[in-house]
């Protein structure tokens, strides 16, 4: 949503830059237009006082007087422009600034946002570790005393043991030590393809560890 609103406000900016350059590209056209018509009057007028030097009626002071009142009008519309044009550069220099400071504000927003998920994604993770750890703690002391159980109800006659023999208990230990240990780097392996489920995979890995450690 921030993104959304941040590229809404770089167009409003955008559009208020192109009107804004648009308006000072047309009031320097009127000074360009203002200044090459005050500088034809000025010809105008050294090319009347040249060829006609003695003509002072009343109808050349009159259009002299005209002339003038020409000339201070367009030197006025001058001033104004220029001061329109310098307010004008000095809204583009604030607007400019403005979208400056947006930019550095979005830019900082999204440094917070992801320092953010970075210390939510370290605290899952401990905590994840955690359980893990617990779990493995949980299973190692039930292990034990079903071991335990077992090794007294065998001292009992209470449990029938399942082999016979020295050798068939060791030859079935180890197909199933080479199973557990083939089952471990299966789900090593899968950790690697899919880093998504590494803690459901690394519950399962560590009872096949447990597995191995209580073996031997």
């Amino acid at each position: 949503m921030d993104n959304v609103r941040a590229r809404a406000t770089n167009t409003k900016e955008n559009t208020k830059k192109y009107l804004h350059e648009k308006k000072v590209q047309q009031l320097r056209n009127q000074v360009k237009q203002v200044q090459t018509l005050r500088n034809n009057v000025r010809t105008g007028a050294k090319i009347s006082e040249t060829v006609r030097p003695e003509r002072t009626n009343t109808k050349e002071n009159t259009k002299k007087y005209l002339h003038e009142k020409k000339v201070q009008q367009l030197r006025n519309q001058v001033k104004q422009v220029q001061t329109e044009i310098k307010t004008m550069e000095k809204l583009a220099e604030e607007y400019k600034a403005k979208k400056e400071d947006l930019i550095n504000e979005n830019t900082n927003k999204e440094n917070q946002l992801k320092s953010l998920q970075e210390n939510i994604d370290k605290i899952e993770k401990q905590l994840q570790e955690g359980y893990l750890h617990k779990q493995k703690n949980l299973e190692i002391l039930v292990r034990k005393q079903r071991r335990a159980r077992h090794y007294s109800q065998l001292k009992d006659g209470k449990y029938r043991p399942l082999f016979r023999t020295e050798a068939s208990l060791e030859l079935e230990t180890i197909k199933q030590t080479d199973t557990n240990q083939n089952l471990i780097s299966l789900l090593e392996t899968l950790m690697g393809d899919f880093p998504s489920l590494e803690y459901s995979l690394k519950k399962v890995l560590n009872t096949l560890k447990l597995n191995e450690l209580i073996t031997h």
